[in-house]
């Protein structure tokens, strides 16, 4: 699936039917890697931001 290049009405318009829009690829696979990790560091406690609760 080839990523989404242009946004119109009808992406708006299924957008808020569906309640998602898919996006095609978007990212690498190293460029997905990197942001599940980031996601786990963060999720896990292992990066601290001064005003996350």
């Amino acid at each position: 699936m080839q990523a989404l290049s242009s946004f119109d009405d009808s992406h708006h318009q299924e957008f808020m039917q569906q309640g998602y829009l898919r996006l095609g690829k978007v990212l690498s696979a190293d460029g997905l890697q990197a942001l599940q990790q980031r996601i786990d560091d963060i999720m896990l406690g292992r990066v601290k931001y001064e005003n996350m609760r």
